[in-house]
């Protein structure tokens, strides 16, 4: 009988063993069956054949939405000064295919100009107009961004399905749409976020050497300057203090020393340490109160609003556009109903990201850069949304948590809906601005344009509005 109830005990042990783990119904991935969760081996996330063919689907998808968005813009518009919502596009443009032209934006973008002119100059030798060598530059950081979306979310362990989901909902926000079809630093500093955040994911399983830590947290920095703290957030919690710092120090020294070097080629370039010009917009009145400022972080980097059409202070022959004191459903019932299914699964993937234990760096520095971001841009900037591709990411890889839980199905439902209105509704406004700007009356002076004969082709900017708010 002792021999019978051991034996019993053990079938038991075993059998509970082999049970999917539950913590208050809550499901982790490791549930799931082999086939439908990411491979993995000892522990690391190993990508499958569907994972390579998926990668380089969405990088084709992501280069031809860019390029096709860009050719829909009238270039000579966007490069005027501020007009597509305060954005340097000229600027931008001049620095990809100007060696001699004025590289002071160095100074908080350290070395943009060192990592994209010389490829510009490549392809202008290879036998390509310098703007269809820099549009064929964005739209390939274009593709390769919503791509390692989609391998992040995989490092995350979600499955095919939610992974491509949340990376096509990634595509269809507003920031993808505005901000991948245009020359802009922001891009670029996103992709180098979104490598920093891929490199967290495999350490969570995996050590790596100091000199990968310096190259990452370099990477982060190399951008953007203020993007330097998602790099600061990825090295602190994967090694000591000290550690860190000298880390950190390192990765300082490395881009001065390319910096420096950059500045042998582009003599105008300005050091990134030290410059005050950026105090000009903190606490800018023209960018209003906190809640303004919110509701373009979290609501309006996925649901574009109505977009006003105002006169340009920097450039009277073109509009400028602007979308920081639009009121939330501006667009119609549409737009409302996207914001309250995108604001509940916002918030139910930061109440999931609490209650999972698994992948604690991730979450960590996800968190930290989300509330960093949100911090930063609330003191900072006239325009908001300007700058919503350094955290645009960084809130759907919080809202896909949630795909964890065993409210799966219901999310997935949810996020079809999701992408599908907020596909229309940021199309119809895409659509809606660049027909303002293609208006052949913009890029004239005042005085021509009340001398032109044809008065139905100016867009007064009531007019210019009303439209938009029709579409």
């Amino acid at each position: 009988m002792e021999y019978w109830a051991l034996s019993s005990e053990l079938m038991k042990s075993y059998y509970n063993a082999r049970k999917p783990i539950r913590m208050k119904s809550l499901r982790f991935p490791c549930s799931t069956s082999r086939t439908q969760t990411a491979k993995t081996h000892q522990g690391l996330y190993f990508p499958q054949k569907s994972d390579v063919v998926l990668f380089f689907l969405l990088c084709i998808a992501g280069f031809s939405g860019s390029y096709i968005g860009s050719e829909q813009i009238n270039s000579r518009a966007v490069k005027a000064g501020n007009v597509w919502f305060q954005a340097d596009i000229g600027r931008v443009y001049a620095n990809m295919t100007d060696r001699n032209s004025n590289h002071y934006r160095t100074k908080v973008h350290p070395i943009f100009s060192l990592a994209t002119n010389p490829v510009v100059w490549a392809l202008h030798k290879a036998g390509l107009q310098k703007q269809n060598a820099v549009r064929i530059i964005v739209s390939a950081i274009a593709g390769i961004w919503l791509a390692l979306i989609y391998l992040v979310l995989r490092l995350l362990y979600l499955r095919y399905l939610d992974a491509l989901l949340f990376s096509v909902l990634a595509a269809a926000s507003a920031s993808a749409f505005f901000w991948t079809t245009v020359p802009e630093t922001y891009l670029f500093g996103s992709l180098s976020m979104l490598i920093v955040m891929a490199f967290v994911a495999v350490s969570e399983k995996r050590t790596f050497h100091s000199s990968w830590h310096v190259s990452i947290s370099a990477l982060a920095l190399s951008m953007t300057v203020t993007n330097w703290m998602t790099g600061i957030f990825a090295t602190i919690v994967n090694n000591s203090y000290r550690r860190s710092i000298l880390i950190t120090l390192g990765a300082l020294l490395l881009i001065t020393a390319l910096w420096a070097f950059q500045n042998e080629i582009y003599p105008s370039s300005e050091f990134f340490i030290g410059d005050t010009e950026e105090l000009n917009y903190v606490l800018p009145e023209i960018a209003g109160g906190v809640t303004e400022k919110a509701i373009v972080f979290f609501v309006y980097t996925m649901i574009m609003p109505a977009i006003q059409v105002l006169e340009n202070p920097y450039a009277a022959e073109w509009p400028l556009l602007t979308i920081q004191h639009v009121t939330i459903g501006s667009t119609g019932l549409l737009s409302w109903a996207m914001t309250v299914i995108w604001i509940t699964l916002l918030m139910f993937g930061a109440w999931m990201a609490f209650r999972i234990p698994k992948q604690r760096k991730f979450k960590i520095v996800l968190g930290l850069t989300i509330v960093g971001q949100l911090s930063l841009h609330l003191l900072y900037g006239e325009e908001t949304f300007l700058y919503s591709l350094h955290w645009i990411p960084f809130l759907v890889l919080l809202a896909a948590i949630g795909t964890h839980s065993s409210y799966r199905h219901h999310i997935l439902a949810t996020i079809v809906v999701l992408i599908v209105g907020v596909s229309i509704n940021n199309y119809q406004q895409f659509t809606a601005v660049t027909a303002v700007l293609n208006n052949e009356k913009y890029g004239l002076s005042k005085e021509e344009q009340k001398r032109s004969p044809d008065k139905q082709l100016y867009f007064s900017v009531k007019a210019a509005n009303s439209m938009i708010v029709m579409i």
